[in-house]
């Protein structure tokens, strides 16, 4: 799994808040407090053993800071670090002769996306869409991993503003929401090998489709709302009809909102 982040991380502050993200896809399953001094967390759970954890921005500065110094044998260790930038292992084993460190470099987890909210407040769109799952074939949290939605209701000029705020309604009820990173629409394609491309999108990420050709050509939708920051409301739904009495969705299944009765639909 990877994390998306909008600004590069350049210290250790950093690393710390894409670890509290990704620490149970690491083989962390619980999160404890750090130490108030020496290693960063004396004492965690990973992978069914017991470790030390130590964060540093660069692997380097695990040596400069004084922590080989620090290691007791007997005791497994792992370090943290945005970038292994000295072959951290290959020191330790041939310089100091220990091997009871393990590496995780995050760098390998996290995807730096330019920021891509509008400064322009009122350039950002405000959408619910329709949702049938019978018609998706899939229940709404599937869309959590998948990033790209595929719809046929025509938006004016074919754009979407980046950033704007959609809301999904399945019968009378808000349950999810995400933001837009970008729209793309598509023409029909005209050879086997840009209908296979359309295919690899639709079956994007694996398991989320497996359309045959045959079946994407059926279902080809006219354009593609790429988004992420997508969550459902499990516990907390709002009534359509009750937020906004006398608005009815248009034919196509969709229809734009002010930011006022967007913030009624999420319920605050």
């Amino acid at each position: 799994m990877k994390i998306q982040m909008y600004s590069p991380i350049k210290e250790e502050a950093g690393v710390i808040m894409a670890f509290s993200k990704l620490h149970e896809e690491l083989g962390f399953p619980k999160l404890v407090p750090s130490s108030a001094r020496g290693f960063d967390i004396d004492d965690i759970e990973y992978k069914g053993k017991r470790v030390t954890v130590e964060f540093e921005y660069l692997s380097e500065n695990f040596i400069s800071h004084g922590h080989i110094e620090q290691m007791k044998d007997g005791r497994n260790y792992v370090l943290v670090c945005y970038e292994d930038n000295c072959s951290i292992l290959q020191k330790l084993r041939e310089i100091y002769n220990k091997t009871n460190l393990e590496v995780i470099e995050l760098k390998n987890y996290i995807e730096i996306k330019p920021d891509i909210i509008s400064d322009d407040e009122d350039s950002i769109e405000y959408i619910v869409l329709n949702y049938n799952p019978y018609m998706a074939g899939l229940p709404i949290d599937s869309w959590k991993s998948a990033n790209v939605y595929g719809i046929n209701a025509q938006f004016s000029n074919n754009h979407i503003t980046a950033g704007s705020k959609i809301l999904f309604k399945q019968g009378d009820f808000i349950v999810a929401r995400c933001e837009v990173v970008k729209y793309e629409t598509y023409e029909t394609p005209q050879n086997d090998n840009e209908w296979r491309l359309l295919q690899n999108l639709y079956n994007y990420p694996l398991g989320l489709y497996n359309l045959t050709l045959e079946e994407v050509k059926e279902n080809m939708a006219h354009g593609y709302i790429f988004y992420d920051s997508f969550t459902t409301f499990d516990e907390r739904k709002v009534s359509f009809s009750k937020a906004l009495p006398n608005r009815n969705m248009g034919h196509q299944g969709m229809i734009k909102i002010t930011r006022e009765d967007y913030y009624k639909l999420m319920g605050y």
